[in-house]
């Protein structure tokens, strides 16, 4: 067994193994870089990284539903890399999850960290043709427009996942403000 799936076998280690698969992803052609010496390398035989990118997801997946990842702050990093490999998992675990009484909020700790800037750190910026790779536009706008005026305490978090899914501009997730355009 190689060391790297030794290391995807690990749910510890899936934000490190989520940028793993992406080079592997890369050697292999089934992602793009600006970079042609990354295509060059050869990490592993092809075998190896069908392996390899199998084991990558049941093991997320498993973190996913089962495991502490919506917590982590890497939770977004290590879902923006599952959604380029399996993007029907994802499909199927949000249409499950919405239909639950906290679905909807684990949806939005899974998703929540789009990107960082200098002006104010983390922000979210969901829009309506992404998350409509995964779930119903409607369906979803529905949940969080029903979240953001049920009168709830929500953090700062929560509130800027739910305000860029429902507006598709781009929410800063420490104080939920609205990200300003450059």
């Amino acid at each position: 067994m190689s060391g790297a799936l030794k290391l995807v076998k690990n749910q510890n280690y899936s934000p490190v193994t989520a940028d793993i698969l992406r080079r592997l992803m890369i050697q292999n052609r089934e992602l793009k870089t600006d970079d042609p010496k990354l295509t060059e390398e050869k990490w592993i035989n092809s075998d190896e990284y069908g392996d390899i990118k199998q084991k990558w997801i049941q093991v997320v997946m498993n973190e996913i539903e089962h495991g502490n990842l919506l917590e982590s702050v890497h939770a977004s990093h290590v879902f923006f890399m599952l959604y380029r490999v399996a993007e029907g998992a994802i499909k199927d675990l949000f249409q499950k999850w919405v239909n639950q009484a906290d679905g909807i909020e684990k949806i939005a700790k899974l998703i929540g960290r789009s990107g960082s800037d200098s002006t104010n750190g983390p922000y979210c910026k969901i829009e309506k043709d992404f998350i409509s790779k995964f779930i119903d536009y409607k369906i979803i706008k529905e949940c969080v427009d029903t979240e953001l005026s049920s009168g709830k305490e929500l953090s700062n978090y929560l509130k800027a996942v739910y305000l860029s899914i429902s507006t598709g501009d781009t929410y800063y997730l420490n104080d939920a403000t609205k990200g300003q355009k450059f």
